[in-house]
C-alpha cells in the first residue's frame, strides 16, 4: 500500500496586467490607443515612453483608452506602464511603437482598423470538431482545448 501524498497549492491573487494594446503601431500623427488588461485600479495613470497620461474609462478595471498628440513620442518601440502614483503596477515592454508613416495601417483606416479584426480565441474555449453522425456523442463531455494566454508565450527580455 502506498501512502497518500499531501500537497499544498498556493493560489495567488490576480495581479494588474496589460493584455493588449490596440493599435500596437501608431503613426506620427497621433491618435487614440486602447488598453486592455485586468485589475487596473480606479486612479491609475499610463506612462508611454516617459510620457504620463490619464486614461479614459471604457470598462472599469479592464478597458481604457488614451490619446497621443501628434509628435508626442518619437519613432520606435515604447514601454507602456500602469502607474499608481510612482509605483509601476504593470509593464508591457516594447509592445507599442510609433512609425514614421503618418498612418501605418493604411489610408483611411485610422486607429480603428485593428479593432475590426477577428478577436483572439480566449484560452480554454470550446473547439469545433468534426460532426458526429446522429445519435453518437450524446451524453459525452465536450472537448475543451487549453490555449495559454498570449503573454505566457512571449519571450522574456534579457
Amino acid at each position: 500500500m502506498t501512502a497518500a501524498r499531501r500537497g499544498f497549492f498556493r493560489v495567488l491573487e490576480p495581479q494588474t496586467e496589460i493584455f493588449q494594446i490596440e493599435p500596437a503601431v501608431l503613426g506620427t500623427n497621433g491618435g487614440t490607443v486602447n488598453l486592455f488588461g485586468q485589475c487596473f485600479s480606479t486612479n491609475f495613470t499610463v506612462r508611454v515612453g516617459g510620457l504620463v497620461l490619464s486614461p479614459n474609462v471604457l470598462q472599469p478595471g479592464s478597458a481604457y483608452s488614451f490619446t497621443l498628440a501628434p509628435g508626442a513620442l518619437g519613432e520606435g518601440f515604447h514601454d507602456v506602464e500602469i502607474l499608481d502614483g510612482t509605483n509601476v503596477l504593470a509593464l508591457a515592454a516594447e509592445r507599442f511603437s510609433i512609425s514614421t508613416q503618418p498612418n501605418p495601417l493604411g489610408e483611411g483606416s485610422g486607429s480603428f482598423a485593428r479593432l475590426l479584426e477577428v478577436p483572439e480565441e480566449p484560452f480554454a474555449s470550446p473547439v469545433a470538431g468534426p460532426a458526429l453522425p446522429e445519435g453518437q456523442g450524446e451524453g459525452q463531455s465536450h472537448q475543451m482545448r487549453f490555449q495559454p494566454p498570449h503573454h505566457a508565450l512571449r519571450r522574456s527580455h534579457p
